[in-house]
């Protein structure tokens, strides 16, 4: 009797265990006598990878700046960076501490690579070939991303620290036609090339909208509109 009792009790132990999933999920709590929480949640949380600050940092930036590509700034907030880079609030934090800091450093990021690439496309040839390498890289930027340049430029006109973020690309857009046309260091000549960057910026960013024009056209108007800035140059300079 107590051999088969023994027996029974082990059949009994091994078809609750051939029933049971395997692993934490299946385990019953034995002071409470049932299953511990589910823990699927945290299965289908992205894994947070381990980087250095300096690629922290990068990612967080490029993340934003991806948010810029087709949202307006105000969608740029830490919960959503923090969101898309599966990383916490605070982490977010550490690296920009305000929401605007985070703004600040995502445009900068914008003006610094649009500087960049009209930079690079005007890096060779003589001094028109870079005018016109320069500005149509510039046009095609702002044809790919018309919401992050009017981003950039609007805010750039309404705030001062948005404003000096943008002077990077517009310091970029002087040096093309100052250096074209050889002018010199002249407060009416730095005012006169002010203007032609604002009106450039003005007439592509509306060209990019509905593009009236075609593309060369629009080059090849902002190529004679600078040539007119020239001759007015060189007539102050005969004055004087």
């Amino acid at each position: 009797m107590g051999t088969g009792a023994r027996s029974t009790d082990g059949e009994q132990r091994l078809n609750v265990a051939a029933t049971e999933p395997s692993g934490p999920i299946g385990q019953m709590d034995s002071r409470e006598g049932r299953p511990p929480k589910p823990v699927t949640k945290s299965l289908n949380r992205p894994k947070r990878t381990r980087l250095s600050p300096a690629a922290r940092r990068l990612q967080l930036l490029s993340i934003g700046v991806d948010v810029l590509v087709s949202e307006p700034l105000d969608n740029l907030t830490v919960d959503r960076v923090a969101a898309d880079a599966a990383v916490s609030r605070g982490l977010v934090f550490h690296y920009f501490p305000t929401v605007r800091e985070l703004q600040l450093a995502c445009l900068a990021e914008v003006a610094a690579g649009l500087a960049g690439i009209i930079g690079e496309a005007a890096a060779h040839g003589d001094a028109d070939e870079r005018l016109r390498r320069g500005l149509d890289a510039f046009i095609g930027y702002v044809r790919q991303r018309p919401r992050t340049f009017e981003t950039l430029a609007t805010y750039a006109a309404g705030d001062r620290d948005f404003g000096q973020v943008f002077e990077m690309f517009r310091m970029q857009m002087v040096e093309l036609i100052g250096d074209r046309a050889g002018m010199p260091d002249d407060p009416l000549i730095s005012l006169l090339l002010r203007s032609w960057v604002s009106f450039t910026e003005t007439a592509v960013l509306q060209w990019s909208r509905d593009e009236p024009v075609d593309r060369g056209d629009l080059l090849e108007m902002l190529i004679v509109v600078t040539n007119d800035i020239q001759e007015q140059w060189k007539a102050r300079i005969s004055v004087d």
